[in-house]
């Protein structure tokens, strides 16, 4: 008995260690360059990657939790992530307008397909994507609003 709670006890503390230091993950957060909202170009690296690496919870972390566009972009990536691999690269981020609280900017990314994985919904778009990007502010924030091809 005294085993199984000692084991409990350190399997515990050895998760709560992997949490605080980020579990290890290669993604360059331990390297201090991994992108943030606390910035208008960082959140919109934060997109970028997110559609990159094919990860919803990075996408949505860099929308704006009010967007009316939120529950759409969600889907519309889960869709585009289960069928399709592609390497994504920023090309050009030009800020048009900021004031304190939002900004838009002009994105232009290169979306090159690696793999075509399933069929579905989606359409397959690759080459250079040319999207605006309405962001506000939340607190200390920068959050994506609003996107248009």
């Amino acid at each position: 008995m005294k085993k199984n709670w000692l084991f409990a006890l350190i399997s515990s503390l050895l998760v709560l260690a992997l949490a605080a230091c980020g579990g290890g993950e290669g993604d360059g957060a331990a390297s201090g360059d991994a992108p943030s909202t606390n910035s208008v170009e960082g959140t919109v690296n934060m997109y970028v990657d997110g559609i990159d690496k094919e990860n919803t919870d990075t996408v949505l972390k860099s929308l704006h939790p009010f967007s009316s566009q939120h529950v759409t972009l969600r889907g519309f990536y889960d869709n585009d992530f289960a069928q399709f691999d592609y390497d994504v690269e920023v090309v050009s981020l030009e800020v048009v307008e900021e004031s304190d609280s939002s900004a838009v900017v002009k994105l232009v990314m290169n979306k090159t397909l690696v793999e075509e994985k399933a069929e579905g919904k989606n359409e397959l778009k690759e080459g250079e994507i040319t999207q605006t990007l309405t962001l506000k502010t939340k607190g200390d924030e920068w959050l994506i609003d609003k996107v248009e091809e």
